[in-house]
C-alpha cells in the first residue's frame, strides 16, 4: 500500500492499492470524497499552468520526494506566481501523480485516461494534465531511487515526519499578582506512526543547544555520505 498523508488539514488521509495486479481505475475510485474533491481542484489548477510553472512544480516534486507534503507552499506560491491556496491543491494532485508514476506501470496517457474516468480530471483539462503526468514520468527512475533510499532510512524505527512549535509565555504568580514571565517553546514531533508522537517544552538555552547539536550532526551526515560515495564498488 502507498500512503498519502493529509496536507494542511485540507483533506483526509487515504490509501489506495498500488499492486500492479490491482486495476488502477478501481484503486482511484476508492479515494474518499473529500480527498477526491481536493485532487480534482489540484489537477484543474495544474491544467491552467504554463510551461514554466509545470516544469517548476515537477522539479520541486522530485527534489522533495521524501517530503512532498511538507513543501514550503508559501515560497512555492511566490515562485509560481499564484496564491498559496492554489499551491496546496496543486501539490496534493502532484503527490498523487508521483505515487502513480512510482508504483504503477501504466503510461502517462493511460494514467490520465483513468483520472478522467473516475472524475479526478475534467475532459477539457485532460491534454494539459497528460502533459504534466508525462513530465513527472520522465523522472520515474529518480523518483523510485529517492523512494528506495527513503524506505531504507525508515526501516525498523518510526521515521521523522515533521516538527511543529510555538512560543508560549509562562506566567509566575506571587500573592495573586504576576511576578515573572518566561518564554517557553511548545514542541510537537511527528513520525510516520500516529502512536509515536512526542509533545514537550523547551526553554531558550535548550533551543540554542539543540541547534548547535543539529548543525554538528548535519556535518557528520555529510561526511558519512561523502565517505560512502567515495568507497570503491564491491569487486573493484
Amino acid at each position: 500500500m502507498l500512503f498519502l498523508s493529509a496536507l494542511r488539514g485540507n483533506m483526509g488521509s487515504f490509501r489506495f492499492p498500488s499492486l500492479p495486479s490491482y486495476p488502477l481505475e478501481q484503486a482511484l475510485a476508492e479515494i474518499s470524497g473529500n480527498a477526491k474533491t481536493h485532487m480534482r481542484e489540484g489537477f484543474s489548477r495544474i491544467a491552467a499552468f504554463d510551461h514554466r510553472q509545470v516544469e517548476l512544480l515537477a522539479r520541486e516534486a522530485v527534489e522533495h520526494i521524501d517530503s512532498i507534503l511538507e513543501l514550503d507552499t508559501d515560497q512555492l506560491a511566490v515562485e509560481l506566481g499564484i496564491d498559496a491556496d492554489e499551491v496546496d491543491y496543486a501539490v496534493s494532485a502532484t503527490s498523487l501523480t508521483v505515487a502513480l508514476i512510482s508504483s504503477r506501470k501504466e503510461s502517462a496517457d493511460d494514467i490520465t485516461d483513468k483520472l478522467v474516468k473516475v472524475g479526478l480530471v475534467e475532459n477539457s483539462a485532460a491534454a494539459n494534465v497528460a502533459n504534466y503526468v508525462r513530465i513527472i514520468g520522465l523522472r520515474r527512475a529518480d523518483i523510485k531511487k529517492a523512494i528506495d533510499l527513503r524506505n531504507l532510512t525508515d526501516e525498523t524505527l518510526p521515521a521523522f515526519r515533521g516538527f511543529e512549535a510555538s512560543v508560549d509565555l509562562r506566567l509566575g504568580f506571587k500573592k495573586d499578582q504576576i511576578d515573572a514571565v518566561v518564554p517557553v517553546l511548545l514542541v510537537h514531533l511527528r513520525t510516520d506512526l500516529d502512536s509515536a508522537r512526542l509533545f514537550f517544552q523547551m526553554n531558550r538555552s535548550d533551543v540554542v543547544r539543540l541547534a548547535d547539536e543539529l548543525k554538528q550532526l548535519a556535518s557528520r551526515l555529510d561526511q558519512a555520505e561523502k565517505w560512502a560515495n567515495e568507497r570503491p564498488a564491491k569487486g573493484d
